[in-house]
């Protein structure tokens, strides 16, 4: 998956889903997503990021 800046926002749909399956003990494959800024403030979600990537929703 690629996305910069607002163009996060539909994989977002996505990763949340595989967050959601992981939790009900599904297995799901690798995802890898590229997204890019220009600065720390424009990187929307991160929270949510480093928590998916956690779990293994998301590299």
């Amino acid at each position: 998956m690629f996305a910069a800046g607002t163009g996060i926002a539909p994989f977002r749909g996505f990763i949340q889903e595989r967050a959601a399956q992981l939790v009900c003990g599904r297995e799901v494959g690798p995802a890898i997503l590229y997204f890019g800024c220009r600065s720390q403030k424009d990187f929307l979600y991160s929270d949510e990021l480093e928590k998916w990537s956690k779990i293994g929703a998301v590299l």
